[in-house]
């Protein structure tokens, strides 16, 4: 079957035209088909699509859901969205529609607006933001890139992987080594032993059958899984439990001497966390073919001391991180385990592997080649430190931000660094993801439903390649112009510029972005390529960063003036038919206060409320807990709120506008199966909340938010609804037990 566009051959309209002209009465003022997109949202939520594979970075959205608000926004009022979600096509060549992001983050609307032909801005505080943005737009020289990988293979990488072989146990011969086991050693507060800090002796479950790690003769063993004892093979020790290890929710407790404390107590600067011991591999042999895990022999332990040897002779010469960890809300748990540089958090031969393969890099003459392997290289840190934990029942690796946050391990696992056939997250599959990337570019594709229910592919004829520009004058459908500073300071951007501010910013102190990134950016900043590029200081800016932390004394009433002043500066650079789009949600109504009071206070008014599917629902921290699902998109225009006096009398009908609105946002929702949670529902009904408020000329007062504070508190009595759920599922929920990936 063809595929529709919203052109014919000969370039006459057949369908609804994507306008800036539409903006006037946009389809979005008639209905947003949050409900038709749900399932779509989090199918790609799953599985995000390649591009968006290459680099990681935090909270991204899914990109159907901004697309959808694009075409939305740019169709006609009486148009069925739905019916063109899939269609092809751009912006007429004659027609221009300027679209800007002021926290353009992982880029998810700056490659939406590129892929519908619309000029592209986008502005974040991180050049981390910036790096990855233009890596998801721009064309890549793949030839060039592969020549030069296959370069730094015979330059470096041979070297590398030399660290990461061992002697296969079937044939006698040299395999790679996918994963080195470790498991953290500490100083006993009894006897001044060194203890060993197991949480489980699980090192993987296939089919029914574990293998195990005996903690008496360091055997690797098999068992069937439904034994009720697991005998050790070599020296017959046995185990009831062997999930259950010496530490748990964060205490160890010897079972034999009973000692017991908190993990962090056993930190000493010389042992814990830095003292680590390998314990088991996973290898595969291309000699056999024999793919398993194995026990370590003294081969493998002499590679690894001749690893920290030669980092030792070297350390001065490589472009590794110096900096100390700073102090912040998410850095505070490691730096109390005794973490205190950014370079303590990996292993001496990640170190020694990482640093020689990024000052290879950094020789690279070609500096377009040179920034796709920095990106590349980049990538592979998040699953290549001390901070990642094995997934045993899926058998494979797990990247350091499976939480957004830095949660020390006390069984970590070391990845190969540059890479061997099977694994993920090394050099080389980082470079094979980039690429896989840019031919997603050539050929996008939208998630869609088909009728068994599952999810598939529907290619589009769009295509996404664009230069960068290094100003606004240089900016047109082909060239974007992506920038890095405070968005409270938009001076390069004139006047009535942009018709569409879309974006996802801060949501309070969800995520601190800053300190996350900095994970990244201590890397980037000891390169040349990385200082040309933004990573001029040491450390990703925080002083301007427009979040609520407790840790750095950044306040709500901060949170509110700074995201008031990038909207004051929205406004400017608006046209007056533009709106502000923006994705929020909250469980805490002071940061929804904040956002509301700063619609206000840049002359916006709110207009309209539509729930999404929010981030990937595969992480830790949005599953398995009674978590909000969705995000609310904000739909602003330009205008002055003229402030009627407030009575009970219009606190209430207000009131009963918005139940009678999140009522028939639960029945869409209901209507589809859609997992629906109680903050889900409560940020349903402060959403609709707040647009009764604007419509009624009514100011953020005391007397407001009290109301809608003690409603809030019994809003699962006021709102009846048969399917909501106690807490949110993915597909690693069954995979993820916390008591054995937390200390």
């Amino acid at each position: 079957m063809s595929q529709l566009t919203l052109f014919d051959d000969d370039g006459i309209q057949t369908n609804p035209v994507l306008s800036h002209k539409n903006l006037i009465r946009p389809a979005l003022l008639k209905d947003l088909p949050f409900d038709k997109i749900y399932e779509v949202s989090r199918k790609e939520a799953s599985r995000k699509k390649p591009i968006f594979f290459i680099h990681k970075y935090f909270a991204r959205r899914t990109t159907c859901n901004f697309r959808l608000m694009l075409l939305s926004l740019l169709l006609p009022e009486k148009t069925n969205v739905w019916d063109h979600f899939y269609d092809p096509g751009t912006i007429n060549k004659n027609d221009d529609v300027t679209i800007f992001d002021p926290f353009m983050g992982g880029g998810t609307t700056i490659f939406e607006s590129a892929r519908i032909g619309a000029k592209v801005i986008g502005n974040d505080l991180q050049p981390l933001s910036k790096l990855v943005t233009s890596a998801e737009i721009m064309p890549a020289p793949v030839e060039k890139i592969k020549k030069e990988v296959d370069r730094l293979d015979k330059a470096i990488g041979v070297k590398i992987k030399n660290y990461y072989t061992t002697c296969c146990p079937h044939c006698n011969k040299d395999a790679d080594v996918m994963y080195n086991f470790h498991v953290n050693q500490a100083r006993s507060k009894v006897n001044k032993e060194i203890i060993e800090l197991y949480s489980s002796f699980v090192l993987s479950e296939k089919k029914g059958v574990l293998t195990l790690f005996c903690p008496e003769c360091s055997e690797v063993f098999k068992s069937d899984s439904k034994n009720k004892v697991h005998c050790c093979s070599h020296c017959n020790h046995t185990m009831a439990n062997p999930r259950e290890g010496f530490v748990n929710r964060g205490k160890y407790k010897n079972p034999v001497t009973g000692e017991e404390d908190f993990i962090r107590n056993y930190k000493d600067g010389e042992t814990y966390p830095f003292k680590t011991k390998i314990i088991a591999q996973e290898y595969n042999c291309s000699h056999c073919g024999q793919h398993d895990y194995k026990k370590v022999d003294l081969n493998d332990i002499d590679l690894n001391n001749q690893a920290s040897e030669e980092l030792a002779k070297l350390r001065d010469t490589l472009p590794i991180p110096l900096q100390l960890i700073p102090h912040g809300y998410n850095t505070k748990q490691m730096i109390n385990h005794g973490y205190l540089k950014f370079q303590e958090m990996f292993t001496d031969r990640q170190l020694l592997c990482l640093g020689l393969l990024l000052k290879e890099i950094d020789m690279v003459e070609d500096d377009d080649v040179k920034f796709w392997l920095l990106v590349a290289f980049s990538a592979s840190l998040e699953m290549n430190n001390k901070f990642c934990r094995y997934q045993y029942n899926a058998w494979k690796i797990s990247n350091i931000f499976f939480n957004h946050a830095y949660v020390p391990l006390t069984m970590p696992v070391e990845n190969n660094v540059w890479g061997s056939k099977l694994g993920t997250g090394t050099f080389i599959k980082s470079v094979n993801k980039l690429i896989k990337g840019k031919e997603f570019n050539e050929n996008i594709y939208d998630i869609f439903i088909n009728s068994k229910g599952e999810s598939d592919k529907k290619y589009s004829t769009d295509k996404v390649n664009m230069r960068l520009g290094e100003s606004f004058a240089e900016l047109d459908k082909n060239t974007a112009f992506l920038s890095t500073g405070d968005s409270r300071r938009l001076d390069f951007l004139p006047d009535n510029s942009v018709d569409i501010v879309l974006t996802d910013p801060p949501y309070g102190s969800n995520v601190m972005y800053s300190e996350l990134i900095d994970f990244f950016h201590v890397w980037l900043h000891q390169t040349n390529i990385g200082k040309n590029f933004g990573f001029t200081d040491p450390l990703s800016p925080k002083l301007d960063e427009i979040i609520v932390n407790p840790v750095r004394k950044q306040t709500y009433d901060d949170y509110s003036n700074g995201l008031k002043e990038v909207f004051k500066e929205c406004s400017r650079i608006t046209k007056k038919e533009g709106y502000l789009i923006f994705t929020f949600h909250d469980s805490k109504l002071e940061s929804w206060f904040s956002v509301i009071d700063a619609i206000a206070r840049s002359n916006y008014k709110l207009i309209a409320a539509y729930p999404i599917h929010s981030e990937s629902r595969t992480g830790a921290h949005t599953s398995s807990k009674e978590s909000i699902a969705f995000d609310i998109f904000l739909i602003c225009i330009k205008d002055v709120c003229n402030e009627q006096e407030v009575s009970n009398e219009l606190i209430e009908s207000i009131k009963n506008e918005a139940f009678f609105n999140t009522d028939k946002i639960i029945k869409r929702l209901e209507n589809i199966n859609a997992e629906i949670t109680i903050p889900d529902i409560e940020n349903f009904f402060i959403s609709q909340f707040f647009v009764s408020m604007f419509s009624n000329h009514v100011i953020l007062s005391s007397a407001l938010k009290e109301h809608l504070s003690i409603t809030i508190k019994s809003i699962d009595n006021l709102i009846q609804s048969e399917k909501v759920v106690s807490k949110r599922t993915g597909w690693w929920s069954a995979l993820y037990n916390p008591k054995h990936s937390k200390i």
